[in-house]
């Protein structure tokens, strides 16, 4: 009987090995050589370039032009959703937006173009959380000010405070006392 080939046995692995054998194809800086080790430990035969080139072809492709797809998707979703907010991102779209550009990060076969996107948009949700937490310092540091102006108008208003009193009061609520 003739020993099944290399390839043929990738192509027929159970779900969970298949699985397996995708994902480390996916691994940043896998070549085959790194990878054909690997496979002989785990699945307990050898394999050539050339098969998991073919495995490759079939299987992790595919996957990757539908990853890509998803991607790009995402991204087209993330700036229409920005686009429809003002150019503000909302909370479900940074977070979708964070999670996308880390899969793009992760993968060594992304296209550049989707990954500056993505980045460049990141940079943006940044640059929104940077001008947002700065509005809302600015909104507490004029509340603040708004009370002690009041305080101010009170102390002042207050006639049964003599001009030292108030004076010590004033420095008070402007921390200078």
């Amino acid at each position: 009987m003739a020993k099944p080939r290399a390839d043929a046995k990738l192509l027929n692995l159970p779900p969970e090995e298949h699985e397996w054998l995708v994902e480390l194809l996916f691994t940043a800086g896998m070549s085959y050589d790194r990878a054909r080790p690997l496979v002989r430990e785990r699945l307990g035969f050898a394999v050539s370039n050339s098969s998991l080139s073919s495995f490759w072809e079939q299987c992790c492709a595919p996957r990757l032009l539908q990853r890509r797809g998803q991607s790009a998707a995402a991204a087209q979703a993330i700036a229409a959703d920005a686009e429809q907010n003002g150019g503000i991102f909302t909370a479900a779209t940074l977070a979708m937006l964070r999670q996308k550009a880390f899969d793009l990060l992760v993968d060594s076969n992304a296209n550049p173009d989707d990954v500056r996107g993505l980045l460049a948009l990141a940079l943006k949700a940044r640059d929104q959380d940077q001008k947002s937490e700065q509005i809302a310092q600015s909104e507490r540091r004029l509340k603040l000010l708004e009370a002690r102006e009041d305080d101010t108008k009170q102390t002042l208003a207050n006639p049964a405070l003599s001009a030292a009193d108030k004076e010590a009061k004033i420095k008070r609520i402007f921390g200078l006392a």
